[in-house]
């Protein structure tokens, strides 16, 4: 992969997007009304459960879906300690 993204920097294909202003999503973030803010924190955290079952069931196939279940609500707990 580096040695892609080095053939495509030295041909001059590289991307030319540069991130956001500092303040356009602080901007983005103080427009949204609380209910809008919940609704993004709750599609933030389950795409972070989804991805570590995904994560977890690539490691681990052999186990069962309640299991997988398990170990997300593992990681999870340990993480908010």
């Amino acid at each position: 992969m580096q040695a892609r993204v080095d053939r495509a920097h030295r041909s001059g294909r590289h991307c030319t997007m540069r991130p956001p202003e500092p303040d356009v999503p602080l901007e983005f973030a103080r427009a949204l009304t609380a209910e809008q803010k919940l609704d993004v924190a709750q599609a933030l955290w389950r795409t972070a459960w989804e991805l570590t079952a995904a994560g977890v069931r690539s490691r681990e196939p052999h186990l069962s879906d309640d299991r997988v279940e398990a170990r997300v609500r593992e990681i999870f707990s340990r993480a908010a300690a």
